[in-house]
């Protein structure tokens, strides 16, 4: 997700353009034998340098960023999918409206995403953007199993997800 560097607003052409981009450079023979936080760092800094956007966190210490570090973006992209199809098991959020699975996994950039929009999601919905509704679709997907990716979570959160009866796992 995208934070406003300036307070505006985030405009979807931007986004699309950001993505295409990025897409475009996953492809590029350029940044194929690069770590994944090398390119992940060339991302960001190209976002904000041409967009004034600031895109998920620096990873200056844990376990993502060592798996970062000592993988290739070519070890990667096999199991990068840009497009699904009706049958494909695995897809994005907005592919997924209207179908259902056993399982689903739906990641969050950020703990405060997975606050807003799951722990305290009513006082969230906002008619102007789309963030709650589309985390809505991806949970609401699951018939058996529902997994929850979140990259943080502090005692007051496990505690809250606790009194939700929620099971949860630490990794």
């Amino acid at each position: 997700p995208l934070r406003r560097a300036s307070g505006n607003k985030v405009l979807k052409l931007n986004l699309r353009a950001i993505a295409i981009g990025i897409i475009d450079s996953l492809k590029s023979e350029e940044n194929i034998n690069k770590s994944i936080l090398e390119f992940y760092l060339d991302i960001r800094t190209l976002i904000k340098d041409n967009y004034s956007f600031d895109v998920g966190s620096g990873l200056r210490a844990g376990h993502a960023k060592t798996f970062y570090e000592s993988h290739t973006l070519n070890e990667l992209l096999p199991f990068i999918k840009v497009d699904t199809k009706s049958e494909d098991i695995i897809r994005t959020i907005h592919s997924t409206k209207g179908t259902e699975f056993e399982n689903t996994l739906v990641h969050f950039e950020t703990i405060n995403e997975f606050r807003n929009y799951i722990i305290d999601g009513s006082n969230h919905i906002d008619l102007e953007a789309d963030d709650c509704r589309i985390y809505y679709v991806g949970c609401s997907r699951a018939m058996s199993h529902l997994f929850i990716n979140i990259p943080e979570a502090s005692q007051t959160d496990i505690e809250t997800i606790e009194n939700m009866n929620m099971a949860y796992e630490m990794v």
